[in-house]
C-alpha cells in the first residue's frame, strides 16, 4: 500500500504537470476565420485569456491571414508556466492590423505586459502602415509592444513589418511601478519598413539579439535599425546586451544608435554584424563594437546646419567615451567628398579605443576625423589602415609567388605559408597549381588576427580531386585544425564542418552536398563556402549545393590555417589546389559567380528581338582569369 502511495505521488508531480504544460489552444476553435477580411480580434483575444494561467501553446493556422481591429494583449502572464505562441506547421501565419485602423493607443499587433516566459515564433506581424498614413511619432501602435518585467521573452523566426511607429518597442513604465525586463532573446527575425525605428529599446538587461535583419526604417527620426534610448533621468537603462550576426540595410539614419545609456560597465556588444548603407551612432560609454562589416554607404547625415557624421560616428555631449571599436571592416562606401568613415564630433567624449580597423575600396580620402574638444581625454587611435584588396588571404600557388619553401600571400596582411613535404607545382586552373598527392603534403599559415574571422566569411578554391585517399576517410582543402574544415569525403561530397564548443558556437554541424552533386575526379571545380551569421552555404562551380540556417561563431582557438590538410597529420588532400582565398565578407551567388569568372552576354541566337531587350542572359565561363577578350570565353 505504501508503494502504491509513493507511485501516486510520483505520477501526480511528474505526469500531471507535464500534461498541464502540454495544453493546446487554436484560435480557429474560438471563431477566428483567418480569411484576410473578417475581424478576428475578439476570437483571438478569448483564446489568449484561456491560455493564461495554464501554460501551453496557442496555435495560429499556417498560411492564414488574421485581421485584427485593435491590439492583442498578454497581460500579467506572470506565473511560473511556459507559453508558446506559434503556427500549426513550418509555414507562417499572418496577423495584420485592419486597413485604416486609427493611430491611437491600444492599436498595436501584440502587447506583452508584465508577462514572463512567453515565446512567440513563426508569425508575420503586420502593422499595415500604408493604409494608416502616419505623419508623426505616436505611441501605442507598435507591431510588438513589450513593457514591464517580461523576463524570459523569446521572439523567434518572426517577420515584424510595416509599423506606423516601431516594429518592436521595449519599455518600462516606471510611473506605474513596472520594473525592467531581463533575459530577453530574439533570433532569426526580420524587421522591415517601420515608420520610426525597426526596434526601440528603452530599458533592459541581459538581452541577446542574434541572426536578425533590420531593414528600411523610414518616416520620422530616429529611423534606425535598433535605437537604444533610455529615458533621461530614468533609473533603468540598457546593460549587458549583445547584438550579433545581424544585418542592417538601408535604414535611413543608422543601423544601430546608442545615444543615451546609463553609466556603468558592460552595456553593449555589437559584433559580427553586416551593415549595408547605414552605420552606427555611438553616444554612450563602455561599449564593445568589433568585427562588423560596413559596406555601400553613399550618404552622410547633417546634424544642425553643418556637422556631418560618419559611418561610425561618436556623438552626444561628452558621453561617448571609453568605447572599444576594433577589427571592423569598411569597404566600397561611395561617401560624399569631404566626408570621413569615422568621425568624432566636437563634443564627443574621450578615451575611446579605435584600433585595427580596415578600410578599402572607399571613395573618401579620410578615415578618421578627430575634432573632439581639447578638454576631453585623448582618443586612443592606432593601427587603422586602408587597403586596396578585399582578401584577408590570397594564395595563388603560382611559381612566381613561391621562394624556396615560402608561398607568399598576395593580400595586404602578409599571411605567407610554409610548404611542407614538397607539394609539386604543375599546370593549374590559373597559371600554376600545387599538387598535394599522395599524402602528407600541406601548406602551414601562421598566426594572424586578420584570419581570426568568426562569421561574415567566404572561403574559395579551385580543386582537382584525384579520388579516394586510402589513408583518410576525409580530405581537407582548407582547414583550421579542430576549429573548422572545408573538404571532401571519399564519395566526392563537398562538406564544411565547425566544431561546437560553447552555446555561442557555429551550430549548423555538417553542411554537405548530396551524392547527386559529387565531384568528378580529374576535373577542376570551384568550391566556395560562405557564412553570414544567419545562413551557411556551399557552392560548386558557383551553384549552391547545400545550405543551412545557422547561428554562432566559427572557432579561432587554433591559430594556424592549413591548405591541403586539416593539420600536420590528418585528412591530407589527394589532388591539386589553386587560387585559395579567404574574405571577411559573405558573398552572395552573383559575387561567387564573378569570383569564379562567370560573365553574362546577350544571346543573339535565341530567336528573340535582342534590340527590344527580350533576349535572355546566358552565363559564360572563362578559361582563365577574367579579361575583355572574347576568344578567352567558352560557353557555359
Amino acid at each position: 500500500m505504501k508503494l502504491l502511495s509513493v507511485l501516486s505521488f510520483i505520477l501526480y508531480f511528474a505526469i500531471i504537470p507535464a500534461f498541464l504544460y502540454a495544453q493546446t489552444y487554436n484560435v480557429d476553435d474560438y471563431g477566428a476565420v483567418g480569411d484576410g477580411v473578417t475581424d478576428d480580434r475578439d476570437a483571438i483575444q478569448n483564446a489568449i485569456w484561456d491560455l493564461w494561467g495554464t501554460g501551453g501553446t496557442l496555435y495560429f493556422t499556417s498560411g492564414k491571414t488574421y485581421i485584427i481591429s485593435k491590439g492583442l494583449n498578454f497581460y500579467n502572464f506572470s506565473d511560473t508556466h511556459d507559453y508558446l505562441v506559434t503556427t500549426t506547421s513550418n509555414d507562417k501565419a499572418t496577423v495584420k492590423i485592419q486597413d485604416g485602423t486609427i493611430l491611437y493607443w491600444n492599436h498595436w499587433v501584440f502587447r506583452l505586459s508584465d508577462s514572463r516566459n512567453i515565446t512567440v515564433k513563426n508569425l508575420i506581424l503586420d502593422g499595415n502602415r500604408d493604409t494608416r498614413n502616419p505623419t508623426q511619432e505616436q505611441s501605442g501602435i507598435s507591431v510588438m509592444f513589450i513593457d514591464g518585467a517580461c523576463d524570459g521573452t523569446r521572439l523567434k523566426n518572426l517577420k515584424m513589418i510595416n509599423s506606423p511607429s516601431d516594429n518592436v518597442l521595449i519599455v518600462v513604465h516606471e510611473n506605474y511601478g513596472q520594473t525592467m525586463m531581463t533575459d530577453f532573446e530574439m533570433h532569426n527575425c526580420i524587421l522591415e519598413n517601420a515608420y520610426r525605428n525597426n526596434m526601440s529599446i528603452i530599458s533592459g538587461e541581459n538581452f541577446k539579439i542574434i541572426g536578425c535583419e533590420f531593414n528600411n526604417a523610414n518616416g520620422t527620426d530616429p529611423q534606425s535599425g535598433i535605437d537604444f534610448e533610455p529615458n533621461n533621468g530614468s533609473a533603468n537603462g540598457c546593460k549587458n546586451i549583445t547584438v550579433e550576426g545581424c544585418k542592417f540595410k538601408n535604414n535611413v539614419r543608422y543601423g544601430v544608435e546608442t545615444p543615451y545609456i546609463l553609466e556603468g560597465d558592460g552595456h553593449l556588444t555589437i559584433k559580427n554584424n553586416y551593415f549595408i548603407n547605414n552605420g552606427i551612432l555611438i553616444g554612450s560609454k563602455y561599449n564593445q563594437i568589433h568585427d562588423n562589416i560596413f559596406v555601400n554607404q553613399d550618404h552622410q547625415h547633417l546634424h544642425g546646419t553643418s556637422t556631418r557624421d560618419g559611418i561610425i560616428y561618436f556623438h552626444s555631449d561628452f558621453e561617448s567615451d571609453s568605447n572599444y571599436v576594433y577589427n571592423n571592416y569598411l569597404y566600397d562606401n561611395p561617401m560624399p567628398p569631404g566626408s570621413h568613415l569615422v568621425n568624432f564630433m566636437y563634443n564627443a567624449g574621450g578615451a575611446n579605443q579605435l584600433h585595427d580597423n580596415f578600410g578599402y575600396g572607399n571613395t573618401v580620402a579620410g578615415f578618421v576625423l578627430n575634432n573632439t574638444n581639447p578638454n576631453t581625454p585623448a582618443q586612443v587611435i592606432y593601427n587603422n589602415i586602408f587597403i586596396d584588396r578585399k582578401e584577408m588571404g590570397y594564395w595563388t600557388m603560382d611559381i612566381a609567388d613561391i621562394t624556396n619553401d615560402t608561398l607568399y600571400d598576395l593580400s595586404d596582411f602578409d599571411n605567407d605559408g610554409v610548404l611542407t613535404n614538397s607539394p609539386v607545382s604543375l599546370t593549374g586552373k590559373v597559371n600554376e597549381a600545387l599538387d598535394f598527392s599522395p599524402d602528407d603534403k600541406y601548406i602551414e599559415i601562421d598566426t594572424s588576427s586578420s584570419l581570426n574571422i568568426e562569421m561574415n566569411i567566404t572561403i574559395s578554391a579551385w580543386i582537382n580531386w584525384k579520388g579516394t585517399n586510402v589513408n583518410e576517410s576525409e580530405q581537407v582543402f582548407v582547414g583550421r585544425n579542430d576549429d573548422w574544415k572545408l573538404g571532401i569525403n571519399n564519395s566526392g561530397q563537398i562538406g564544411f564542418y565547425s566544431a561546437q564548443s560553447s552555446d555561442t558556437s557555429f551550430n549548423a554541424g555538417w553542411i554537405q552536398a548530396d551524392l547527386n552533386d559529387a565531384i568528378v575526379t580529374n576535373e577542376w571545380h570551384f568550391v566556395t563556402f560562405t557564412y553570414d551569421g544567419r545562413y551557411a552555404k556551399l557552392y560548386i562551380d558557383a551553384e549552391e549545393v547545400a545550405g543551412k540556417q545557422a547561428n554562432g561563431v566559427l572557432g579561432t582557438s587554433f591559430n594556424k590555417i592549413f591548405i591541403g590538410s586539416l593539420n600536420t597529420t590528418t585528412y591530407s588532400f589527394n589532388g591539386s589546389i589553386d587560387e585559395v582565398k579567404i574574405y571577411h565578407l559573405a558573398m552572395d551567388k552573383s559575387a561567387v559567380e564573378k569570383e569564379m569568372g562567370i560573365n553574362y552576354y546577350v544571346d543573339f541566337s535565341s530567336g528573340n528581338d535582342a534590340w527590344q531587350g527580350t533576349s535572355p542572359a546566358t552565363p559564360w565561363k572563362t578559361i582563365g582569369k577574367v579579361n575583355d577578350k572574347m576568344p578567352d570565353f567558352v560557353k557555359g
